[in-house]
Formats: C-alpha cells, structure tokens, sequence
C-alpha cells in the first residue's frame, strides 16, 4: 500500500514537470516568433523612415524572408503603419511620413525617395 501512495505521488510529481515544462517551451518558441517578427518588421521600418529622412534621390534595397521561422505572413503599409501578421498575431510599427506608394514583397525590395515621396517597388 505504502509503494502505491509513493507512486502516485510520483506520478503526479511528473506530471506537474511535464505540464510546467510544455509551458515553457510555448512560452519560448513563441517568443522566438515574436522576436523575428519585430525583426523583419524594424527593418522594413527603418529602411522607409531612412529613406525619408535622407531626402530626395535616396534609394536603398531592403530583404525581407519568404518565411518567418517556416510560417508563412503578411506585410503591409496603411497609412504611417507598417503591419505584419503572423499565426494569429499583429507586429506595427510606426512610420515618419505616411506619403508611401507601393507594396513591400517577400525578397529584396527597392526604397526611394523621390521628391518626398517614398515609392516601394520590387529590386530587379
């Protein structure tokens, strides 16, 4: 009788592991996504918010993934925003003009400056 108590309360030992240990790895792998998102995200940003800041006739090629960490996501510019999307979740980042023309495509992206305006097209 004594051997079953200690085994169940093995058991619910382990138990309690194993439940604490999953969380964590959630906890984890989720903030990996979370950290290439903002990423991937800072570095369209700062590439457009560059670009502004440097004046007509600047232009710079930024790469973007095609995948984040094997999961497929969106970008886009909507006004002074700069919004991916990601397994259910929303990364923003905030842009210094919102005069942006063009769509930001997964691969390398060409930014420019011209006469205040950022133009986004795809880098040959």
């Amino acid at each position: 009788m004594e051997f079953m108590i200690l085994f169940v309360l093995f058991l619910v030992a382990v138990g309690f592991a194993l439940v604490v240990s999953v969380h964590r790895s959630q906890a984890i792998s989720q903030a990996q996504v979370d950290m290439e998102s903002d990423k991937t995200l800072r570095n369209v940003a700062d590439r457009i918010n560059t670009a502004y800041l440097e004046g007509d006739g600047f232009s710079m090629d930024v790469t973007i993934p095609e995948r984040i960490l094997r999961m497929e996501y969106t970008i886009n510019i909507s006004s002074n925003e700069v919004v991916l999307r990601l397994d259910g979740g929303t990364h923003v980042r905030y842009l210094l003009t919102d005069n942006v023309t063009g769509e930001i495509v997964k691969g390398t992206n060409r930014i420019l400056n011209q006469n205040g305006e950022i133009i986004i097209t795809e880098a040959p």
